[in-house]
């Protein structure tokens, strides 16, 4: 009897070791591919500059690829500036009035928020979500939109 419980007792132990062997091996893989999954990762997304807005990005027509904050800025004022030359005609009742859209107040609602959301895509949140950001992006352009505005009390002046 003394010998069957050994012999069970060393069945368990080489059960117990081979369960825990495997378990090592499952587990320094899984380690191997999340770590090598990390390097590719953060390798791709090293590859896109810090201090510029990544490619295939548009603020309206502009394209802001490759541009720092302070050129996107500037891109975007210039463009606004052509804009205001634009000739519209206000009708109220039978009365027409020609004016440009400078007179007008128009601007942009808020340059610097719509700036800095081009120049962050891509590089805030999660390592997997700045991935599949760009991943997107080089797939097909994003446009993020320009926000106008018309100054009211200018407007009302006209």
């Amino acid at each position: 009897m003394a010998q069957s419980k050994r012999r069970i007792s060393r069945k368990k132990r080489r059960q117990q070791k081979r369960i825990l062997t495997l378990v090592g091996i499952i587990f320094g893989a899984l380690i191997l591919i999340l770590g090598g999954t990390y390097l590719y990762l953060n390798r791709y997304i090293s590859k896109y500059p810090e201090n510029k807005v990544a490619d295939n990005i548009y603020v309206g027509p502009i394209a802001a690829g490759n541009m720092t904050k302070a050129e996107l800025k500037d891109a975007m004022t210039a463009h606004l500036e052509t804009k205001k030359a634009t000739k519209v005609t206000l009708k109220i009742d039978s009365d027409k009035e020609n004016v440009t859209l400078e007179e007008l107040g128009y601007e942009y609602k808020n340059i610097d928020k719509v700036v800095k959301e081009a120049f962050s895509y891509g590089k805030e949140g999660s390592i997997w979500d700045r991935y599949r950001q760009l991943k997107k992006i080089k797939k097909e352009k994003l446009v993020i939109s320009e926000n106008y505005a018309l100054n009211s009390e200018v407007a009302t002046a006209v």
